[in-house]
């Protein structure tokens, strides 16, 4: 085994054909470590990857969760504070309301998925909100202003779109 001495000039004189082979060995020696170096860092990344795809699953599912929750507290508020109007101008000028409509900018499909459900579950007033956002009105003429029939239809047409 050939023994590598420091010598701290070893790479500044280049023209020194006595040391070209020691520099030789100690490139080599460093190419060697670099690749070994990448290679765990591949195998590290990559471990690192399997194990967070599952915590960027549940941040994803924590994220879809966050949006209901946020939606709940919205409408529960916008129905407390809204009430006793009668004005339908008035209640969707709520800036929960208003913040709920913008919760569906970013993802409108699930806005309006929730919406729905809480049409169905609490009889909020979304009907003007689902036929803005869904571009849709599926309550005919008929039912217009028969509440039961209107959430019915709007709950028809979101299980014919796989929104529920």
């Amino acid at each position: 085994m050939t023994e590598i001495t420091y010598d701290p000039g070893i790479f500044s004189r280049q023209s020194d054909e006595r040391c070209s082979g020691v520099r030789e060995k100690h490139v080599s020696w460093h190419r060697r470590r670099d690749i070994e170096d990448i290679t765990l860092l591949k195998e590290a990344l990559s471990t690192y990857l399997r194990q967070h795809t599952t915590i960027a699953d549940v941040c994803l599912a924590e994220t879809e969760t966050s949006l209901a929750e946020r939606f709940r507290e919205q409408a529960e508020k916008w129905q407390q504070e809204t009430q006793h109007l009668s004005s339908p101008g008035q209640r969707m000028m709520h800036p929960s309301y208003q913040a709920i409509m913008g919760m569906a900018s970013d993802n409108p499909r699930e806005v309006i998925s929730l919406m729905i459900r809480d049409l169905q579950q609490n009889r909020r007033a979304w009907c003007w909100a689902l036929s803005y956002l869904a571009q849709d009105n599926p309550i005919s003429a008929s039912d217009a202003g028969r509440t039961d029939k209107m959430i019915k239809s709007w709950v028809k047409w979101g299980e014919a779109k796989g929104l529920l």
